[in-house]
């Protein structure tokens, strides 16, 4: 189905601000994505992590994170979770490239409201992946 390849791709860009190399046992349900996070260059005992992301967003919104994501991981605008050029230059960057002002601030808002729990042995969350400013 398109619109769980949207969501798979999406988590990897998102996860990718983490170094995450790559995705495994995903399984995508109607409202929410889990799966464990890779890092191939830790030490076996550290190099996944399990998250969990309940959806609540349409598939479109979830593109234009992506889309976002893509531009500023691309361009190296970040430094581990955090992004590094200030909103207002990012918009501007945006907007020469097509976006809207509202379509822009709209789906930064949505990224940095985003946040996909990381789950514990035990199936609890224990702390969250997250971007912000």
């Amino acid at each position: 189905m398109e619109e769980n390849k949207v969501v798979k791709s999406f988590i990897e860009v998102f996860l990718a601000f983490y170094g995450v190399n790559e995705l495994q046992n995903v399984k995508i349900s109607k409202g929410s994505i889990s799966g464990e996070a890779i890092w191939n260059d830790e030490p076996a005992e550290d190099n996944s992590q399990k998250f969990c992301w309940k959806i609540n967003l349409s598939t479109e919104e979830i593109e234009n994170m992506k889309s976002i994501l893509e531009f500023i991981f691309e361009r190296k605008l970040f430094h581990h979770d955090k992004i590094s050029i200030n909103e207002e230059s990012l918009i501007k960057k945006l907007v020469s490239r097509g976006w809207s002002i509202n379509n822009a601030k709209k789906t930064l808002d949505n990224i940095f409201e985003t946040s996909i729990d990381m789950i514990d042995d035990a199936g609890k969350k224990e702390d969250a992946f997250f971007l912000h400013l």
